[in-house]
């Protein structure tokens, strides 16, 4: 329970003044350029507390309270510097000199476990803005419990307060407390209030320094550090602590020492090391503050902060990183006096995503017999992106170092203290290492973390061809294959391919690969075990693709092939080794034999689609198989009883488990006509018909599915397994609730070919079902493989950072076949802290906090639009949760490597505009796609399975400009006037009249510029920049515009005529699109007729 027991004084919110008596007896002046500075990011978010600064201050022995609230009162109230106010006036901003009427520091009982509750009140009140213009600047609570005073609590706007400050305020109520007034001499209102400023000429001079540092960017790391804000403008985020003290602190202490190196240069090295880890990036910019002080007795706020850029290079060791921070540093007090903003250089400020700030030493003060200390509590909100203020501190021990992390929502998950802490820890052991080795996962925690999640729990298992004649031996009358009406046993399926190993190894007893180019059915499935009983490795080729079996060839050489009748006739007219599954099996009988294979042989080649064109061969060998199908089982339980639907052409791994899994686990197989898996309404009818127990599928494809199955769903349905592609909550939520079986689970399955079929996997839980606007988390390693996150130096990285996934263990493939150099690259050996071989996937995942893996896309996804860097599965993502739409696909135009593209499958097209607007408020404006194309069924696919980007293309090509057009279609001339200004500052026509400017691109750098444009076009208009920062719209401008101006007789005439055309034009595109949509529905019943 907290209550007040003191002087009045102002409660939070309180309106307190007017202009009448802010102007009574007080000097007036504009503020100092620092202040504008921050003035202009007030104006743009007046409800962001990133500019009020709360300091919690422990009082530790007994005070004179009475005596304190005087001397507190005394320095507010007389403290150059602080003791002024500010208001907004006809001329803009303005600074009163003197005290607010209402300054006075406050008593505020809070009861029991002090400690607790004062750091409770400090961040109540570091989650709102102080109103700047109508409450006193700083403001001051004394905290009390039983009537002692335990804490000081200080709310301050930044407009009167910086680090400095406070320590100049806690000496001075030391002075005044003891009986020391320092005041006595009267008003010293005059002395050193204005802080140094170079004049324009010496700023547009500097301009060729800092255009050369920031040559080639165009912000300074927002889009690396994405963060939105929330309704009020705050940046929501979260503040830690990091203590460095004892060996540690002695340690950064005698380094510094050692090399003649200020602990400013030291600390700011790591805040750019750690800040290159976490984004795993080489060159960083951070903001470095710098005094304007021209006395260092001078309160208030004298601040400039200076943009940075600090290159970590790999071969460089950490000191010489700090000698680096340190000429930068230097360089930033030479030009302590130059307002960034007008050298003109480009990235602005106000596109500074991290901040660092040394403090020096923190001072040491006590009220009498009584000592005070800083505390540090957290905050739900941040000033940047990144930010860390380290300070020094005294301690028994000697002198130790305290940072303060603030961190946004961006990097939720993540260990920010241990991870901070890591880094230092490194660099102190270490200084001489070459930063390569220094990563946000310190060496010692390479051992402590090789856990479940890095080593594999299965080194062996039973080969698939022993697994499966067990199940023959033990039940032979038991159900292997299904196909329509006829069933094989596995007793039948034994003999048969026995037989079939026996001819094969007859025919061909040199071959280690044999390629099976078949229609879908048994006798395919026959081909295949009948090979690997043989002991060769089996190369599956899609007879839809036969095209491919030349290039193939060229990595096996000449083999021989199986295939039926058609396929074995085309390919020995072209002068291969072909023969028919019949004609193998009519030669004359051989006596069956059992071929022992070995863990290293080939079992199958599986050829993927090359970045170069040319497929390429993934060899996995019998242990691999072998231990994927014991892995499988111990997650997903097959078993007899159990039926798998077939979904799979043998030509990709997911066959495997379709297929042989389920043969080496005494389950049945159907086996559907390839025409039934391909259409969803048909496959609907099959899986129900099937009673299958469980099938692989793409989210894709469950999401046509799902809308044709009956009203009482898929009862005998246990288990769905989706991948290939990232599954959206709500297509497996949609999925769940029309199959309708309670004890159904759906699995997300994730396994690039190299780690044999499936390495992490898990099951979709209630939570994530409920996230529809979510994905499924891909979940958790399978026993047979290790697996870690790294970034692109082969460092482990740590819990909630991004990285590229890597696999290892008995699960890995043999390689590339016969692409030594592919495979060198592929499956490496040098990652650091982690022995052993490593499949590197190229898929950028992070590890949640429940311990299972998000996947965020592939790391070629990353793309340069505009200079800015995106990830595309974000911007598909974001597009997903705005639209409500499952299938949905960001890309770049292969022929407009600047255009952002996404394809969304939907039936309503209307909305898109809807979606662009929507987008803005969960992503930057540059994550915003130029253009959305709408697909009515499915995604096009390729040949390797993968969306056709190339169609897409076209299509988004085709769409022209009538989406754009229809967002920007603007009645009113002073809108269009307003519309045009604003987009030739950002570059871009492609927002609405209601959208705020500052979503849409617009800084507080090329305000300034969109202003001169709009004072340009209506001169006479009263324009002022605030209303810029009071209008943040096109139209609500255009509302203020017209507020002081009549339009002419011309003007009522053009908007009239206006709005006729733009009728015309809405009536001509319905129209249009309505002939598109027959088109398109005449185009699909014609193919269906063919079919």
């Amino acid at each position: 329970m907290i209550t007040l027991t003191s002087s009045p004084g102002t409660s939070r919110g309180e309106r307190t003044h007017d202009v009448s008596v802010l102007t009574d007896g007080a000097g007036v002046d504009e503020p100092t350029w620092p202040q504008w500075v921050l003035l202009r990011q007030i104006d743009l978010y007046p409800q962001d507390p990133a500019l009020t600064i709360v300091r919690l201050i422990r009082v530790d022995g007994e005070v004179d309270k009475d005596r304190l609230v005087r001397a507190v009162d005394r320095v507010l109230r007389n403290e150059p510097g602080i003791a002024m106010r500010m208001a907004r006036t006809a001329s803009g901003w303005r600074r009163f000199f003197g005290a607010h009427p209402l300054q006075a520091c406050r008593l505020v009982e809070i009861g029991d476990d002090p400690d607790r509750q004062a750091k409770l009140m400090a961040r109540d009140r570091q989650g709102s803005a102080m109103e700047v213009d109508r409450s006193p600047l700083v403001q001051v609570e004394l905290l009390t419990s039983h009537g002692m005073v335990t804490h000081i609590l200080v709310r301050a706007s930044h407009l009167v307060w910086d680090a400095q400050t406070g320590v100049l305020v806690m000496q001075r109520l030391s002075e005044v407390y003891a009986g020391h007034d320092p005041y006595a001499k009267g008003d010293q209102r005059a002395a050193g209030l204005e802080p140094s400023h170079a004049d324009r000429d010496r700023a547009v001079a500097s301009y060729d320094f800092f255009a050369s540092a920031f040559d080639g960017l165009v912000s300074f790391g927002h889009e690396r550090m994405p963060n939105r804000r929330d309704a009020n403008g705050r940046l929501p985020g979260r503040r830690v602590e990091v203590i460095v003290d004892g060996e540690l602190g002695i340690g950064a202490g005698r380094l510094c020492h050692d090399h003649h190196l200020p602990p400013s240069a030291l600390f700011m090295a790591i805040s750019a090391l750690f800040q290159a880890r976490l984004l795993d990036t080489e060159s960083v910019v951070v903001g470095c503050p710098v005094s304007t002080r021209t006395s260092p007795e001078d309160c208030g706020y004298h601040v400039n902060t200076l943009p940075v850029r600090l290159t970590v290079r790999e071969g460089m060791n950490a000191v010489e990183l700090v000698r680096t921070a340190h000429a930068s540093i230097i360089e930033c007090l030479r030009r302590r006096d130059v307002d960034y903003s007008l050298t003109g250089v480009q990235p602005g400020v106000g596109t500074l995503a991290s901040c660092f700030t040394f403090q020096g030493e923190e001072p040491s003060a006590a009220l009498g017999n009584a000592t005070v200390t800083p505390v540090f509590f957290p905050s739900d909100f941040v000033s940047f992106p990144l930010s860390i203020v380290a300070s020094a501190f005294r301690s028994v021990d000697g002198l130790g170092y305290r940072f303060v992390v603030e961190v946004g929502r961006w990097a939720d998950g993540i260990d920010i203290a241990s991870a901070l802490r890591s880094i230092v820890e490194q660099v102190v052991a270490r200084p001489s290492a070459p930063l390569v080795e220094i990563g946000l996962v310190g060496v010692s925690e390479y051992d402590s973390g090789m856990n479940s999640l890095v080593e594999p729990r299965i080194d062996d298992a039973p080969d698939m061809v022993t697994s499966f004649r067990r199940q023959a031996e033990q039940a032979p009358g038991r159900v292997a294959l299904i196909a329509g009406e006829r069933k094989v046993t596995y007793g039948q399926l034994d003999d048969r391919t026995d037989r079939l190993a026996a001819a094969i190894h007859h025919r061909w007893p040199s071959a280690t690969h044999v390629v099976i180019c078949h229609s879908w059915g048994v006798d395919e499935v026959s081909a295949v075990v009948g090979v690997l009983k043989s002991g060769k490795a089996h190369v599956p080729v899609d007879p839809d693709l036969m095209l491919r079996v030349p290039s193939i060839l060229e990595d096996l050489g000449r083999v021989p092939i199986i295939g039926d009748a058609h396929t074995s006739q085309l390919l020995t007219a072209q002068g291969m080794e072909a023969v028919s599954l019949d004609e193998l099996e009519s030669a004359q009988p051989v006596s069956p034999r059992r071929t022992q294979v070995h863990g290293d042989d080939p079992a199958y080649v599986i050829f993927t689609s090359g970045s170069t064109g040319r497929p390429k061969g993934v060899e996995v060998s019998h242990r691999a198989l072998s231990t994927f199908i014991r892995g499988w089982r111990r997650f997903v339980p097959c078993e007899p009883g159990d039926i798998h639907l077939r979904t799979h052409h043998l030509a990709f791994d997911a066959s495997v488990i379709d297929i042989l899994t389920p043969l080496a686990s005494g389950a049945a197989v159907h086996l559907p006509d390839q025409e039934e898996i391909r259409d969803a309404q048909r496959f609907a009818d099959v899986l129900v018909r099937s009673r299958a127990t469980c099938l692989l599928m793409t989210p894709s494809f469950a999401d046509q599915v799902q809308a044709f199955l009956p009203q009482d769903g898929a009862p005998d349905l246990r288990t769905t397994l989706m991948g290939a592609e990232a599954v959206p909550a709500a297509v497996a939520s949609n999925w769940a609730v029309r199959v309708g079986n309670p004890r159904h689970r759906i699995m997300n399955v994730y396994g690039p070919t190299e780690a044999t079929v499936i390495c992490v996997a898990g099951e979709a839980t209630a939570a994530d079902l409920l996230d529809r606007d979510g994905l499924v988390p891909l979940g958790y390693p399978l026993d047979q493989a290790g697996v870690a996150v790294v970034d692109s130096a082969g460092r482990r990285v740590p819990q909630g950072v991004i990285g590229e996934l890597v696999v290892s263990g008995p699960c890995l493939a043999n390689g590339y076949l016969n692409r030594a150099e592919l495979t060198r690259r592929a499956f490496v050996t040098d990652l650091r802290g982690l022995p052993g071989r490593w499949y590197k996937t190229g898929d950028l995942v992070r590890v949640n906090p429940d311990g299972r893996f998000d996947f965020l896309g592939r790391v070629d996804d990353q793309v340069k639009v505009g200079g800015y860097r995106i990830e595309l599965g974000e911007v598909s993502s974001a597009l997903r949760r705005v639209s409500g739409a499952s299938s949905v696909v960001a890309f770049v135009d292969p022929k407009r490597p600047t255009r952002l593209v996404a394809a969304v499958v939907t039936t309503d097209d209307s909305q898109i505009q809807h979606w662009r607007a929507a987008m803005r408020q969960v992503v930057p404006w540059y994550m915003v796609p130029e253009r959305i194309v709408t697909v009515f069924s499915a995604l096009p696919m390729n040949v390797n399975g993968k969306v056709d980007v190339a169609a897409l293309a076209a299509l988004a090509e085709d769409v022209k400009d009538a989406h754009l057009a229809e967002g920007v279609m603007i009645l009113d001339p002073v809108e269009a006037h307003v519309h045009d200004a604003v987009s030739q500052v950002i570059g871009s026509r492609d927002f609405t009249c209601s959208e705020n400017l500052f979503d849409i691109g617009v800084t507080s750098l090329s305000l300034a510029d969109l202003f001169d444009r709009l004072h340009s076009g209506f001169p006479d208009v009263n324009l002022a920049m605030v209303d810029l920062f009071q209008h943040p719209t096109v139209e609500s401008i255009a509302a203020r515009i017209r507020r002081d101006r009549v339009p002419s007789d011309a003007e009522t005439e053009d908007a009239q005529r206006t709005r006729e055309l733009d009728r015309q034009r809405r009536r001509d595109r319905d129209l249009q699109r309505r002939a598109q949509r027959r088109r398109n529905a005449h185009a699909e019943r014609e193919g269906e007729t063919e079919q």
